[in-house]
């Protein structure tokens, strides 16, 4: 069947992996590699990241609470040093293709994890980021983010949530994340799901999937 509808998740996928930057950060402090990924898949559903992303804490207890599960695993590090680690570069090819992809009239929904404006003295975005970032937010047709609803993926209820805003059948609507884990449980509702591993593969896949969009 014809793909109506796009879920996209946005870091990773929309914007440059912060993975990468976790990585740099891990290098430059002589910290394991993997680490913060490792801290945070640690009781995932209600370690400082995951209540951090549901709304549950804010910046000021992350920081501590982040800083205590990192000493718990041998390297003590505060959260407030991670938080801007998720300041990734928005791909511009990409935000280009969103753009053509709504003017042919395909549904775009914005599936993200996200957090709550800082209440720490650090600077997540630097202006004209954040400025950046509201003009691509406005090409999606409906944006659900996890800090507002108080569930984040992969939870299955938010793949639900997302498939009731659509509109559609499952079936109509492709998904890409950058993580299996998010995408297991929107493929067990019927959407057909992409990992994305590269800006170029994702391309690829979208060219594949709406080659009108790539006409002119």
């Amino acid at each position: 069947m014809n793909k109506r509808a796009i879920i996209w998740d946005f870091g990773g996928v929309v914007t440059k992996s912060p993975f990468d930057n976790f990585k740099e950060f891990e290098i430059r402090q002589n910290l394991p590699e993997g680490f913060i990924r490792t801290v945070n898949s640690q009781n995932s559903d209600c370690n400082a990241w995951a209540l951090l992303e549901k709304g549950e804490i804010d910046n000021v207890v992350f920081d501590d609470m982040f800083l205590e599960e990192s000493r718990n695993l041998g390297q003590p590090i505060r959260g407030a040093d991670v938080l801007p680690l998720i300041n990734c570069d928005i791909r511009d090819e990409v935000v280009l293709i969103i753009q053509k992809l709504k003017a042919i009239g395909v549904f775009q929904l914005c599936l993200t994890n996200n957090i709550n404006k800082p209440s720490l003295s650090i600077e997540l975005y630097r202006d004209d980021y954040h400025v950046k970032l509201k003009s691509v937010m406005k090409c999606f047709d409906h944006v659900l983010e996890s800090s507002k609803l108080g569930i984040r993926k992969p939870d299955a209820r938010i793949y639900q949530l997302a498939i009731k805003k659509i509109g559609l059948s499952p079936s109509e609507i492709v998904y890409f994340d950058d993580l299996g884990i998010n995408l297991k449980p929107a493929r067990n509702l019927g959407v057909r799901t992409i990992k994305v591993l590269s800006k170029d593969q994702l391309i690829n896949e979208l060219r594949n999937i709406f080659p009108e969009a790539f006409e002119s």
